[in-house]
């Protein structure tokens, strides 16, 4: 799978921007420590254990979700953010990698939505299409 490498500046803000393109027949995977997450009532969330929860990533759901975890555990308590698609990772934020530390899909954005990011300070630069995680 070909995709971007990219150098986050504001993660609250890159997820932000993201996981609403992947909405919708993917599902949303945060691992850390997510004692400070408050879904709202009726969000369809299964915790595989207690440091990683799967969220259907629905289109409705997406405000909720991303209120629910942005600004705070999000910068702080929640490691990884993933948006996968069946067996495909389509998005990866990670807190413990300071070089590499997020990943797009190649068929899910577009150059130039990337330099967007970048003009708005969302990243500092983007490397590839290369191989992803």
């Amino acid at each position: 799978m070909n995709g971007y490498w990219l150098v986050t500046r504001d993660r609250p803000g890159l997820v932000a921007a993201v996981v609403p393109l992947l909405a919708g027949d993917a599902r949303l995977v945060l691992e850390g420590d997510l004692k400070r997450c408050r879904l709202p009532e009726g969000v369809p969330a299964s915790a595989e254990h207690a440091r990683r929860l799967v969220i259907p990533l629905d289109p409705e759901l997406v405000r909720p979700v991303l209120d629910a975890i942005a600004p705070g555990p999000l910068e702080r308590d929640i490691v990884h953010v993933r948006v996968e698609r069946g067996d495909r990772t389509l998005f990866e934020s990670r807190l413990d990698d300071p070089v590499r530390n997020a990943f797009v899909d190649a068929a899910e954005v577009s150059e130039d939505f990337l330099f967007r990011l970048q003009v708005l300070g969302i990243i500092r630069t983007w490397m590839g299409p290369t191989e992803g995680p």
